[in-house]
């Protein structure tokens, strides 16, 4: 009797170690993610500019901010060369299936160049381990981005 009480409870103790397991997993691998995407430009005119397959390397900080790279964009047709954007201390908070993200006043970075004259403002979307989508104002450009999940880094 005394051995069937000891299996009962020994077994319940694995279960309920292993429920609280389960609970723990993260949402995202903590590698930084790549997203893939059309990036969309109103330039306050009737035309406006769009790039597919944007590439978007999404990195999560500490848990409390998100770092994003776009990757070889151009926001314009008069723009003679693409390149990288990093736009650093994006706001995370936590939903039931992902992020959402804000963020207001972040000057965006080329290399280390600090882009002065296209301050990030009104950022606001949501992140998943399935989907990336966003808007914002580059300095005075609406910018927008919708994009799916690609691959993890490193």
């Amino acid at each position: 009797m005394k051995t069937a009480i000891f299996l009962l409870m020994t077994s319940t103790f694995t279960l309920l170690i292993s429920c609280n397991k389960n609970e723990e997993k993260p949402e995202f691998d903590p590698k930084p993610s790549t997203y893939v995407g059309l990036l969309k430009v109103n330039e306050n005119t009737p035309a406006s500019y769009e790039q597919n397959d944007v590439e978007i390397i999404s990195e999560i900080i500490d848990n409390i901010s998100l770092e994003m790279t776009l990757l070889q964009v151009k926001f314009s047709v008069q723009m003679p060369v693409k390149l990288n954007m990093t736009i650093k201390n994006i706001e995370l908070t936590k939903t039931n299936d992902g992020y959402t993200i804000s963020g207001d006043n972040i000057i965006p970075t080329s290399g280390e160049i600090p882009y002065n004259q296209y301050v990030i403002t009104n950022l606001a979307g949501t992140m998943s381990s399935k989907k990336l989508e966003f808007t914002m104002k580059c300095g005075n450009f609406p910018v927008s981005y919708s994009g799916n999940f690609s691959k993890n880094e490193k």
